[in-house]
């Protein structure tokens, strides 16, 4: 594991969310977005709200998920965090209306 793989992995264990708050990974949730955005999923939300609701979820739910889940021998982390995204945006687009913080957010159903 190299050094700046080494510092990802110590702070998907000991700070996610400073983790989630990097560059590199705001990135990600951008482009796995905007593909889905592309695909015609989320019509009628702007990228940054979906981007919005997608790292609340990330932080109510899949980050403790992904700090018992994950093991470095078998893969890269910025590529299971990109799985944990795609995910993430496939099980929105699947639910009619997605309640975040006490808002409610219907989206359009994927095909």
């Amino acid at each position: 594991m190299n050094p700046s793989q080494k510092k990802a992995y110590d702070l998907l264990k000991n700070n996610p969310e400073e983790l989630l708050d990097s560059t590199q990974y705001q990135q990600v949730i951008k482009k796995v977005v905007a593909k889905f955005c592309s695909k015609g999923h989320f019509n009628n939300y702007s990228p940054k709200d979906v981007e919005a609701v997608v790292k609340t979820t990330l932080v109510n739910t899949k980050l403790a998920q992904m700090q018992e889940n994950y093991q470095p021998q078998f893969n890269i982390q910025i590529k299971y965090f990109e799985r944990v995204v795609f995910s993430v945006c496939k099980e929105l687009c699947t639910v009619e209306l997605l309640t975040v913080q006490k808002v409610c957010i219907p989206f359009n159903s994927c095909p």
